[in-house]
């Protein structure tokens, strides 16, 4: 990255692609791209001193050999990256990106079918509230934060693991979350067992002395008994964290949770649905 000055997005409105684009704004790199429509994103990327614009047109792609980026959502007969292709400049994925960033540092990479989002915007609370300055890469605008990105001071990475065109395999984390496997994506993968596979793949790439920490519900992670692994559930009392005393009261939930190390008394979540709960 140190022989490029210039970054170019092609498709840089995207919510993995902007988050990126604002960590290398924020190290001081120049940033620009293309995108199909303006939204309220591009106009907040623009504000942030990014040039950007909504024409597939060669001519307004950098000429100073930029470093491109680009999301698997463009298709191959786009024009600029077409050019860009044939200028021979050095083209990347996003998640190719996403895990030269990351894999050095202690990553924590949340995948899952749902819930990946809220779960990887808690985790970057939890880590910014104690003090460990995590650095996070979001699959949406958290409100606490106001972005989807969160610049860091430490070697802490919350990454957003997403499954589709498997770019999660690009990650190597320290810390895994699964969330759910779902029957989704199969425009990709084509039927479940290659999806669950993916995800076994994914666990697989966890560091030798990393953990998993996975749904109860996923029984497919017993085939690797020789990972670390760590089961959490709403209410089963067969997964390692599960609550007990859940109730509503003045309009937040009150819970404990059950842990391998004694109990977590009285917490309070003012975030409506059961399934919330499952993911704190």
């Amino acid at each position: 990255m140190d022989q490029h000055k210039h970054i170019y997005f092609i498709g840089i409105g995207g919510i993995g692609m902007s988050a990126i684009a604002r960590y290398f704004k924020g190290k001081g790199y120049s940033v620009s791209g293309y995108d199909r429509v303006e939204t309220p994103l591009t106009q907040s990327l623009q504000e942030e001193g990014m040039d950007i614009h909504y024409r597939d047109d060669p001519a307004l792609v950098p000429t100073d050999s930029p470093f491109v980026i680009y999301t698997p959502a463009i298709p191959d007969d786009h024009l600029e990256l077409s050019h860009c292709r044939e200028m021979k400049y050095t083209l990347k994925k996003r998640s190719q990106v996403l895990g030269d960033i990351t894999n050095d540092m202690y990553g924590i990479a949340v995948a899952g079918s749902h819930g990946k989002t809220t779960v990887s915007a808690m985790i970057t609370h939890l880590l910014h509230c104690a003090g460990m300055e995590p650095t996070a890469f979001l699959g949406g605008i958290a409100l606490n934060f106001r972005s989807n990105f969160v610049p860091g001071r430490s070697d802490l990475a919350v990454v957003e693991a997403d499954e589709y065109d498997r770019s999660f395999l690009r990650l190597y984390p320290k810390l895994a979350v699964v969330t759910a496997i779902d029957s989704d994506h199969l425009d990709i993968y084509g039927n479940t067992g290659t999806l669950e596979k993916a995800f076994l793949e994914f666990a697989g790439q966890i560091h030798s002395e990393g953990t998993l920490i996975h749904n109860h519900r996923l029984t497919q992670f017993d085939a690797l008994p020789e990972l670390k692994k760590i089961s959490y559930h709403l209410d089963d009392p067969e997964a390692d964290y599960y609550t007990n005393n859940l109730r509503v009261t003045e309009g937040a939930y009150r819970f404990d949770i059950e842990t391998p190390g004694g109990m977590l008394e009285e917490l309070t979540f003012n975030i409506g649905g059961l399934h919330n709960i499952e993911n704190v």
